[in-house]
Parts: C-alpha cells; sequence; structure tokens
C-alpha cells in the first residue's frame, strides 16, 4: 500500500486513461479554389431523386436529343447539375449542356438553370463514375471541409464530364462543390 494511504493522508485517484488510435491511410486529392462567372445549362430535370437516379437523368436526355445539337448551343461541355440539396427529399439533378444560346435550348425542350457566380472547391476525380464521385464528395465532407474551414454554401454544384469511358478506372472528370468559408466564432 502507498504510504499516503497507511498515513490517512488525502490523496487523488484518477480514473483509468484509454488510449485509442485510428490510422486511416487514404489518398490525398489537390483541390483548388476557384470563383466561376454565372453561367447557365440546358438538358433533363429530375426533381428530388436520390443519387443513384442520375445516370437514368442522362439515359432519358440522349433519348430525346442529339449530342451534336447539345453540344452546339454553347460551349460543347457536359454537365451534371446538383441542386436543392438541402431539402432532405432527395436532390434537383440536370444533366446537360453548357449553353449560352438560351433561347435555341428552350425552343428544344430543354430545362434551363442560370447558376450565379458562385466560389468552388474544384475536385479532380479518376476512377469509375459514379463510385469515384462518391468517394470525392466523402473526401470534400470528411476531410477538405473541416481541414480547410470551409462549408457548402448551398448553391448548386457540378459534374464536369471528360470525353471517355466513364466507367474506366482511369477516367478523369472534376466535380465543382459550392463553398463558402466558415466564420470564426
Amino acid at each position: 500500500m502507498p504510504t499516503e494511504v497507511r498515513k490517512e493522508i488525502p490523496y487523488k485517484v484518477f480514473p483509468k486513461v484509454y488510449l485509442s488510435l485510428t490510422v486511416s491511410v487514404g489518398k490525398s486529392m489537390n483541390v483548388t479554389i476557384e470563383k466561376k462567372a454565372a453561367f447557365a445549362v440546358a438538358g433533363v430535370l429530375a426533381s428530388q431523386i436520390e443519387s443513384k437516379d442520375c445516370p437514368g437523368v442522362w439515359d432519358e436526355l440522349y433519348a430525346k436529343f442529339d449530342i451534336a445539337d447539345l453540344k452546339a448551343l454553347g460551349n460543347g461541355q457536359s454537365l451534371g447539375v446538383c441542386s436543392d440539396l438541402s431539402s432532405g427529399v432527395g436532390l434537383n439533378y440536370l444533366a446537360g449542356y453548357d449553353v449560352t444560346d438560351k433561347k435555341k435550348a428552350q425552343e428544344l425542350g430543354l430545362s434551363l438553370l442560370e447558376v450565379a457566380e458562385t466560389q468552388y472547391a474544384i475536385v479532380p476525380v479518376r476512377g469509375n463514375v459514379p463510385e469515384s464521385i462518391h468517394e470525392a464528395w466523402k473526401y470534400v465532407l470528411e476531410v477538405f471541409f473541416p481541414e480547410n474551414g470551409y462549408r457548402h454554401s448551398g448553391a448548386p454544384d457540378f459534374e464536369v464530364y471528360a470525353e471517355g469511358d466513364i466507367h474506366a478506372e482511369d477516367y478523369k472528370m472534376a466535380l465543382w462543390m459550392s463553398i463558402v468559408k466558415e466564420e470564426v466564432k
């Protein structure tokens, strides 16, 4: 027995200390920040869907419209735009193309979405779609936002697609997530 106890001297008792170490090995993504000017996208809009249903929106777009006509509306860039994520009932997803000729897009019967100037975190995505997009979202939400003091702004996010096989392991694209700097309290 300790001497203090035998002499009835007051002493402190501390609970056991348990230590835990979690090591997570994952890939780091080279996220950049950029302010993008206002732009417009025309395509097929699906409201309040689950993310797993987004590929079907692309199928609908290409079943109804000719790719050459869609590319001719603007710079030819295909974009998937996610909006109204905060509703809690799903998301709105527009599968479409960059558009400068808004009148022609409306004449074709396309939905038109105008996106205001916003600051974005640009996340390079590599691999099979949609799994690689889900990994990028997870990285931004769990690593990039907390470590860099950003949060989602609530503005639309968009996927920038490149030519190629979206199911290939080496497919490259980008995810643009709308952001604002967290206010320090």
